[in-house]
């Protein structure tokens, strides 16, 4: 028996689809909120014509169902706050969503200034976790595997440095850079 992978346009349907974009939409975001990117792939791999799904994001944007900047704020504060997500990784997510690098900037800033997101603190939180993980355990391996990990989370070296540079000092390592010897550089990581 031969097997046809279904990929985009393909799932197993012949036709037009059952549904109209708009509709096909409202259902694709009552089970969660999406970017208007996202929208628009969905529909198209469905088989919906490019007018008829731009006419759909026109409309779900103007009564408010469709909004790239509010998805962004509300990603940025739940990704900070539940997983400890730092300004580049939040930034690097939104986009591999199809939010424009503008309204992602956006989103962390009003959630800096309005919000009142302290990333220093979600850093500090971040950092304490991942040290508390190591248990007594405080050599140079152990430091890079912390920084590796919050450099992945999206903080930046210099404040990763500073915010694990309380809980490696007095264990005979050195303070300006622990990081020597352990072959871990920013670009490497990025």
């Amino acid at each position: 028996m031969s097997h046809r992978p279904l990929g985009p346009r393909s799932r197993g349907r012949s036709g037009p689809p059952e549904r109209g974009p708009l509709a096909e939409a409202v259902r694709m975001l009552a089970r969660r909120p999406l970017t208007c990117a996202e929208v628009r792939t969905r529909l198209l791999d469905r088989g919906h014509d490019e007018a008829g799904v731009e006419d759909a994001i026109e409309r779900l944007g103007t009564i408010g169902a469709l909004d790239d900047a509010a998805l962004a704020r509300h990603w940025v504060e739940v990704r900070s706050a539940r997983k400890g997500h730092g300004p580049r990784r939040l930034l690097r997510d939104l986009e591999a969503r199809g939010v424009d690098a503008s309204t992602a900037r956006r989103a962390i800033d009003e959630a800096i200034d309005s919000d009142g997101l302290d990333l220093g603190a979600v850093l500090r939180r971040e950092a304490e976790k991942r040290v508390r993980g190591l248990g007594s355990r405080r050599d140079r391996r152990a430091y890079a595997r912390v920084y590796t990990a919050l450099l992945r989370a999206g903080f930046e070296s210099g404040e990763i440095h500073e915010a694990l540079t309380t809980h490696f000092s007095g264990s005979g390592e050195p303070r300006n850079d622990a990081r020597e010897g352990t072959g871990i550089h920013d670009h490497d990581l990025e």
